[in-house]
């Protein structure tokens, strides 16, 4: 064969599917029953070249039955940054027999910065693709593959195989291969899974897996009974500077290393700050003093430039210019502290209210965010520094009742942050309610939000005008037709933070009217939340997230009934108890009012699998309490 024929084949041959065939009629039936999409094979394998470089490459190919399949796996993404390149990016679009539609070309490649999408400054951008201005007929296969080149050699690849419900799988394969460097990898949810392991070489792993039907999620889960494959360096490098990721301590240790001597402060500034530091002032107001200080002379501005995603900006360069990111506000805020003679730690942790603890057996960089942790002799503060609007202590749901990473220069430790109880979420709702005999009624209504329950409303205070506002408040109120009057909603920074209601309605058929009959529910202003479905074979913990499900929600609303009216039939007392927490309810009549009381208090957490049926059974019991009705006659009948 002459060298230009080779060459001509060689050519010829795509990184993608020269040889499969992707005709729809090659899926297995029972892969396709209720399947959303199937995927029919995903390759990755990842080459670590050295501890400071690495190779990617991905191919797969994706099999879309209905709308839900295509919103869910159509979109081609592929993220880099200055660390990294992105190249030979390759697509297909296929019809239900397999026969070739579109190539992809590169003038149907997006390419956006990340900066573009929140505020700051970041190198991060995105290349995006798919094929969804074609109007072609489901089912339809869609087939990419790109390579990725990284020199942030921080953050390794991860595994999951399942990556949304009613997705069904053909083939998904993982490799990692080094050149004698060495790495770490952590196998979770692998039970129940023919995943198939293979090791060629300490250095040379792969995982595996096939035929997996259309699986779905289960309620109120961590979904630990997926598989998740973490992998991680030993030794890395990143522009320039070295690190081990053995140990928590080693993490530790080189954040303390890259951020070391970048604290030092303008003198003008230490001055302005001992100015307002008194000396009969207690450890916590000296903090309080400090962090309030933080907040007036500064503002949050994401910086993900190069080694700066991780390395701080010096204090000296946030006093000056006025802004930082979480890392740098927080290494401001520790050194502001220092001048006063207080010692404060960064803590690198997950941000969110959906989030995950690290593994604890598994050190890795599993972090997106940085807090500020002040040790004291009476209790810990917790400092969000990248907010201008919290009281000092308070973390929310953004970064508590978490575990995250505390840094010293000689190491660092796990600890876990505010652990917030249901009475610091609470609700609080007081109301008066005027019935009138065709079912209309005024209210006024009272309310105040603690802690995690008051985010939401913090957040309308600060930011929304008076027509906005409007618009939050008739969406928050659970009645089927009212007209709103006056309210009032206020902030009160207490260390634990509040938000007030006020607020004046007139309601529509409140009750319902049949004849002499008045037919009240008085759990007129609280919802709880929906049954699930009772599953007797469940393979998961069961988990109610702290920031959604530790609250503690109480009512009290006074009814004036119309004249002549008496009570036919109301509801008794109801006490309900478990090891999820406490509902009680109750009904009394004093002369033309009705007093109905309603109290609530839940502790989220992490419960055995086997407790599952009780929690949806509790779920169950409150839902039929809160519809429980009141049955008023007219006393002339």
């Amino acid at each position: 064969m002459t060298k230009v024929a080779l060459l001509i084949i060689v050519a010829s041959l795509s990184n993608l599917s020269f040889a499969q065939d992707l005709a729809v009629s090659q899926i297995p039936e029972e892969l396709m029953e209720s399947a959303d999409a199937v995927i029919r094979f995903d390759k990755t394998e990842f080459l670590i070249e050295s501890t400071k470089e690495s190779n990617t490459k991905r191919h797969w190919a994706i099999t879309i039955m209905n709308a839900r399949g295509a919103e869910e796996h159509e979109l081609f993404r592929a993220y880099y940054d200055d660390f990294s390149k992105v190249r030979k990016i390759e697509g297909i679009l296929y019809d239900a027999q397999g026969k070739e539609i579109k190539n992809l070309r590169g003038k149907d490649v997006e390419d956006y910065a990340l900066s573009g999408f929140s505020e700051g400054v970041s190198d991060g951008r995105v290349k995006v693709a798919d094929f969804s201005n074609l109007n072609i007929d489901y089912p339809y296969t869609i087939e990419f593959s790109y390579e990725k080149q990284d020199k942030n050699m921080l953050f390794f690849p991860s595994w999951v195989p399942i990556t949304a419900e009613k997705t069904a799988i053909m083939s998904s394969e993982f490799s990692i291969e080094s050149k004698e460097v060495p790495f770490r990898v952590k196998e979770n949810g692998m039970t129940g899974f023919d995943v198939v392991k293979k090791t060629a070489h300490p250095f040379i792993k792969s995982w595996s897996l096939e035929n997996v039907k259309p699986f779905k999620y289960e309620g109120y889960s961590q979904n630990e009974d997926v598989p998740h494959l973490v992998t991680a360096p030993s030794l890395f490098e990143i522009d320039g500077y070295k690190g081990e990721m053995n140990s928590w301590s080693d993490i530790g240790k080189f954040y303390a290393e890259l951020n070391s001597k970048r604290d030092e402060l303008p003198e003008e500034q230490i001055a302005k700050l001992k100015q307002l530091i008194k000396p009969e002032m207690s450890f916590e107001e000296k903090v309080k003093t400090t962090y309030e200080f933080m907040q007036s002379h500064t503002r949050y501005m994401s910086i993900q430039l190069g080694i700066g995603g991780w390395q701080t900006m010096t204090a000296k360069s946030v006093a000056e210019r006025g802004y930082g990111d979480c890392k740098a506000l927080t290494n401001y805020t520790i050194a502001l502290l220092k001048t006063i003679d207080i010692k404060a730690y960064p803590v690198i942790i997950s941000a969110g209210k959906n989030f995950s603890n690290p593994l604890e057996d598994f050190p890795n960089m599993s972090f997106n965010h940085v807090i500020a942790c002040v040790p004291s002799v009476k209790d810990t503060i917790w400092l969000e520094c990248t907010s201008q609007t919290n009281p000092a202590g308070f973390l929310g749901s953004f970064t508590g009742n978490r575990k995250g990473l505390l840094v010293k220069s000689e190491g660092a430790e796990l600890v876990n942050t505010i652990q917030y109880s249901p009475q610091e979420n609470f609700q609080k709702r007081t109301a008066e309610v005027w019935l009138k005999e065709d079912g209309n009624a005024k209210l006024k209504i009272a309310s105040s939000y603690g802690g995690i329950q008051q985010s939401r409303r913090a957040d309308v205070v600060d930011s929304y005008n008076h027509d906005e506002q409007i618009k939050f408040l008739k969406g928050s109120i659970d009645l089927a037709s009212f007209e709103l009057g006056d309210f009032k909603l206020e902030k009160i920074k207490n260390k634990i933070p509040e938000v007030t209601e006020d607020v004046s309605l007139t309601a529509r058929k409140l009750v319902a009217v049949s004849g002499k009959r008045l037919f009240l529910k008085p759990n007129i202003l609280s919802g709880f939340y929906g049954t699930p479905l009772n599953k007797e074979d469940r393979k998961t913990n069961l988990y109610l997230n702290p920031n959604i499900y530790t609250v503690e929600d109480s009512d009290v609303i006074l009814f004036h009934i119309p004249e002549g009216y008496k009570t036919e039939k109301s509801p008794k007392p109801i006490l309900l108890e478990s090891p999820f927490g406490v509902y009680a309810s109750e009904v009394k009549r004093e002369g033309n009012t009705l007093n109905y009381t309603r109290k609530v208090s839940v502790k989220g957490g992490t419960y055995d699998k086997s407790m599952y049926s009780e929690w949806v059974d509790f779920l169950k019991a409150i839902n039929r309490a809160d519809k429980q009705r009141v049955v008023f006659l007219n006393g002339d009948t």
